[in-house]
C-alpha cells in the first residue's frame, strides 16, 4: 500500500480528529480568508479610483518650500527632457497671460462682480498651448462648438488666432472669422485713484483671429439621466492662443515693469510655466514622479492625479493596514496552534509510525503521509471559510468604515479633492465592496495551503527521529 492511500484512508478512519483538524483549520481560515477579502477589496477600491483619476502629472511651484529671493524657471528645454521619459503619452504646458479690454463683457455667472480696471476694461486670461488639438477638448472639459482648432504651424510661428467661449462670442456679437483685440498693461500700484485702481503707465493691443468657438458647459447627462449642462465660468474668460503669442504680451511687460522699476533682479523670472504630462497608465505615476523629480530645478514639485485618492481616502487604509495586520497574526497563529495540534495526534501514533519504520518504510513517505493528511482536512476546511470569510469581513469591514468616517469627520462633511478629480470620500466608500473573485480565491489557497505546509513539515521531525527498535519495545 502506498503513502498517498494511507494517507486517504487514515484521515476517513479517524473522524474524530479529522473533524477537530477541520475545525481548528476552519476557524483559522476565517481569519485569514477574511483579512485576504478586506485586503482584496481595498486594492480594488484603489484600482478603481485612480482608473477613474486618469494618469495625470502636473509640475508646478513647491509653494511651500519656494524661496522668496528668487523665483525658479522652468524651460522648455527641460519640459521636452521630462517628456521623453518612459511611459509618457503626451504632455502640455501653458503660458498665461492677463490682458483686459473696455470693448468686451466679460462674464463670470450669476451673482458674481468683477473687478474692472477703469479705462481698460475687463480682464480675460489668454491660455497659451502647445497641442494643436488642445487638450482641454481631448480632457473633455470645453467642446469645439464653432471653427477649428489650431494648426501646427500656427502653434510653432505663435500666429494670432484664437478660440473664444460661447458666452463671449455671443455677449459680444463675435463670430468665426472676426478679430478680437486685447490690452496688455503695467500699472503703477501705488498711485491709486479714488476708486481704488493703479494708474495705467503704459499699454500695448494684441490683435487675433477667431478661428473657433468653444463650450464651456460640462455634461450632466450621466448623473441625471437627461441632456444639460453646468457652465464653468471661469473657462468664459479664456482665450486660447498659441503658447508663444502669450509668451510675447508676458515679456512686453517685464520688460515695461523693468523700465519703470528699473530694477533687473525683480522681473527677471516674470513668466510662470508648469507642465502637465499623461501618461499610458496610472500605475506609472509613482516611477514616473521619482523620475522627473531629478529633472527639475529646485522649487519646483509634481503633483499626480493619484494623490487625491490619497487625500480621501483615510478610513480605506486604515482598514487596509489593519487586514494586513490581522493576515500576519492569522498565519502566525495557524502556524503555531496547527503545529501543536498535529504534533499531539502524532504522539498517539508512535506505535504506527514504528511499525512503518520496522517494516523499511522510508522516513520521508511517513512525513509526506502527515502533509497529505493534513491537506485534505485543509484544503475542506479552506473551502468553507471561503464563503464564511468573505461575509464575515464584509459584515465586520463595513462597519470599520462607517465608524472610522465618524471618527475623522463627525459632521458629516467630505473632502473633495484637488487637480478637477470630482472625487470624494463618499465616492471612495461606494466604491468598496469585498467580493468573491479570483484574486480573492487565488490568495486564500496559496498563503493557506503554505501555511498548512509549514505547520504540517515542521512537527514532522517528531517522526525522523523515531527509531523503530525504541519505540516497539
Amino acid at each position: 500500500m502506498n503513502f498517498i492511500k494511507r494517507a486517504l484512508l487514515s484521515t476517513i478512519r479517524k473522524k474524530g480528529k479529522s473533524i477537530i483538524l477541520l475545525v481548528v483549520i476552519f476557524i483559522l481560515g476565517n481569519l485569514m480568508a477574511g483579512s485576504i477579502a478586506v485586503k482584496q477589496a481595498t486594492v480594488n477600491v484603489e484600482k478603481t479610483v485612480k482608473n477613474k483619476l486618469g494618469a495625470e502629472a502636473v509640475v508646478d511651484y513647491d509653494w511651500e518650500n519656494l524661496s522668496e529671493d528668487k523665483i525658479p524657471k522652468l524651460d522648455q528645454k527641460t519640459i521636452d527632457k521630462i517628456g521623453k521619459l518612459d511611459g509618457v503619452k503626451y504632455y502640455e504646458y501653458n503660458v498665461s497671460s492677463f490682458l483686459n479690454s473696455k470693448e468686451y463683457e466679460s462674464y463670470c455667472g450669476p451673482d458674481c462682480e468683477m473687478g474692472v480696471v477703469d479705462g481698460i476694461g475687463a480682464g480675460f486670461e489668454i491660455y497659451g498651448v502647445q497641442i494643436p488639438s488642445i487638450l482641454d477638448i481631448s480632457e473633455k472639459k470645453i467642446s469645439l462648438s464653432e471653427g477649428r482648432v489650431f494648426k501646427q504651424q500656427e502653434i510653432d510661428e505663435g500666429k494670432p488666432v484664437a478660440l473664444v467661449s460661447t458666452i463671449f462670442a455671443e455677449m459680444n456679437n463675435i463670430h468665426v472669422g472676426d478679430t478680437v483685440t486685447f490690452t496688455a498693461a503695467v500699472y503703477d500700484w501705488e498711485d491709486m485713484d479714488g476708486n481704488g485702481d493703479p494708474k495705467v503707465l503704459s499699454t500695448k493691443d494684441y490683435s487675433m483671429d477667431v478661428i473657433g468657438i468653444f463650450d464651456a458647459s460640462l455634461s450632466i447627462k450621466e448623473e441625471t439621466g437627461e441632456d444639460g449642462g453646468m457652465v464653468d465660468y471661469y473657462l468664459t474668460q479664456r482665450i486660447y492662443v498659441p503658447n508663444d503669442l502669450a509668451s510675447k504680451a508676458n515679456n512686453w511687460m517685464m520688460e515695461e515693469e523693468k523700465k519703470v522699476n528699473q530694477s533687473e533682479e525683480e522681473y527677471e523670472n516674470f513668466e510662470s510655466l508648469n507642465a502637465t504630462y499623461y501618461l499610458k497608465d496610472a500605475s506609472q505615476l509613482e516611477e514616473f514622479r521619482d523620475d522627473a523629480k531629478k529633472l527639475l530645478p529646485k522649487g519646483f514639485a509634481i503633483t499626480i492625479s493619484s494623490d487625491a485618492y490619497d487625500s480621501v481616502a483615510g478610513p480605506i487604509s486604515f482598514i487596509s493596514w489593519l487586514a494586513t495586520g490581522i493576515l500576519y497574526i492569522s498565519i502566525g497563529a495557524t502556524i503555531l496552534i496547527l503545529g501543536l495540534v498535529v504534533i499531539l495526534f502524532l504522539r498517539d501514533r508512535r506505535h504506527e509510525f514504528g511499525i512503518y519504520l520496522s517494516i523499511g518504510v522510508r522516513k520521508w513517505k511517513i512525513v509526506a503521509q502527515i502533509v497529505i493528511e493534513v491537506l485534505i482536512v485543509g484544503i475542506i476546511a479552506l473551502t468553507l471559510s471561503l464563503f464564511s470569510g468573505k461575509e464575515l469581513a464584509n459584515g465586520v469591514s463595513q462597519k470599520m468604515i462607517e465608524q472610522q468616517v465618524i471618527n475623522e469627520d463627525p459632521y458629516g462633511y467630505t473632502y473633495t479633492s484637488y487637480m478637477d478629480s470630482n472625487v470624494d470620500q463618499n465616492e471612495v466608500l461606494d466604491a468598496y465592496e469585498v467580493t468573491l473573485d479570483g484574486d480573492y480565491i487565488v490568495m486564500l489557497y496559496l498563503i493557506g495551503l503554505g501555511t498548512l505546509l509549514v505547520s504540517s513539515i515542521a512537527p514532522t521531525l517528531y517522526v525522523v527521529r523515531l527509531k523503530p527498535r525504541k519505540v516497539l519495545m
